[in-house]
């Protein structure tokens, strides 16, 4: 199984959500983050609750 890859994508109104492409289930997003910060924190904090390495890089674009 590989670590989930994330993107960070800011909506129309200002805020900020982040879509996690596990490859194994489903994609997911999580929105209404703030600030740009705020999102990268969020999912530092989910791979160190997942056991993955914190530190991570964005998904490319395909």
């Amino acid at each position: 199984m590989s670590a989930p890859q994330y993107e960070i994508v800011e909506a129309d109104d200002g805020t900020f959500a982040v879509e996690v492409f596990d490859g194994v289930v489903a994609d997911a997003a999580v929105t209404n983050f703030k600030s740009r910060k705020e999102a990268a924190e969020w999912i530092s904090n989910e791979r160190q609750r997942l056991g993955i390495e914190p530190r991570w890089q964005e998904a490319a674009d395909d």
